[in-house]
């Protein structure tokens, strides 16, 4: 097998999404035959494109940002995740699990500061 040392990664992508497309069909066609026939299957297609576009930026972003930065930053969408769930979705905290929730996310956004910097 011949290795190839320059390589984008966006060449490599469009294979790598085919693959899993592949490897989906054949689980869906021998796991669950019913699969196909629901309409939330179908759905879930949505959130399977908006992955693919957050990784293909995710390419791009590392070759312009390099790979610390381009993997360390979006991974802070934990902060977003975390408060938007507290209060989109009206999650109660206890006084003891909101401050080790703002402890953690305090910790998360420092680690991730000292990561880029590193």
């Amino acid at each position: 097998i011949k290795i190839i040392k320059q390589q984008s990664g966006a060449g490599v992508f469009l294979p790598e999404m085919l693959g899993i497309l592949l490897g989906a069909l054949i689980y869906g066609a021998f796991a669950d035959r019913h699969a196909f026939s629901q309409r939330t299957q179908y759905l879930n297609i949505l959130g399977g494109l908006a992955w693919g576009v957050a990784g293909f930026a995710y390419i791009f972003s590392a070759q312009v940002n390099g790979n610390t930065a381009a993997f360390t930053w979006p991974q802070l969408n934990v902060v977003i995740a975390t408060f938007g769930g507290i209060t989109i979705l009206h999650e109660h905290k206890s006084k003891r699990e909101l401050k080790y929730t703002i402890w953690r996310i305090v910790l998360i956004v420092a680690g991730s500061v000292a990561t880029s910097f590193a």
